[in-house]
């Protein structure tokens, strides 16, 4: 992706390679490297091309899948019917997302019934991937609510792990 749209910003602002190397400090050969797509530029290099180039440079995070959450047994929308394993870090990378993104009640507190699911029942999968939600489920939520929760989950989490 950078290739691209780093030769054709430094044309449209009518640079040369060596111009933009004067003024980004980024070595000539590296920018002829990134334009080929060839190069594989720290994040301080992209900053100063950025810089340069008029870029503005920013780390987003995806919205979590909740597609593949509620297949993996998180208790929102139904149970499809989906008996394919998940690999665990993928349904953690989702879980992460959603739990740092989701301001929703109604789907955090599934996604809590989830995770008690996962900590009683595959307690190596949680540690492994989910230990860094251990003080915030109990507090946080309805322990009669979770435990109702954390079954509908488990009939998926049984399905896919």
């Amino acid at each position: 992706m950078i290739p691209l749209p780093l030769k054709e910003r430094r044309q449209a602002l009518g640079f040369t390679q060596g111009e933009l190397s004067q003024l980004s400090g980024v070595s000539l050969p590296l920018i002829q490297k990134l334009e080929s797509g060839q190069g594989n530029p720290s994040w301080s290099t992209m900053v100063k091309l950025g810089e340069a180039l008029g870029f503005e440079l920013a780390i987003l995070t995806s919205q979590p899948d909740w597609g593949l959450l509620v297949k993996a047994g998180v208790p929102l929308h139904g149970f499809p019917d989906y008996r394919a394993p998940i690999n665990p870090l993928k349904i953690a990378v989702e879980i992460h997302k959603a739990w740092n993104l989701t301001l929703d009640p109604r789907q955090r507190e599934a996604l809590a019934g989830f995770l008690f699911a996962i900590q009683r029942h595959y307690p190596s999968i949680w540690r492994r991937y989910f230990l860094r939600y251990a003080g915030e489920i109990p507090e946080q939520f309805d322990a009669g609510r979770i435990i109702k929760l954390s079954r509908l989950a488990l009939s998926g989490l049984c399905r896919v792990l």
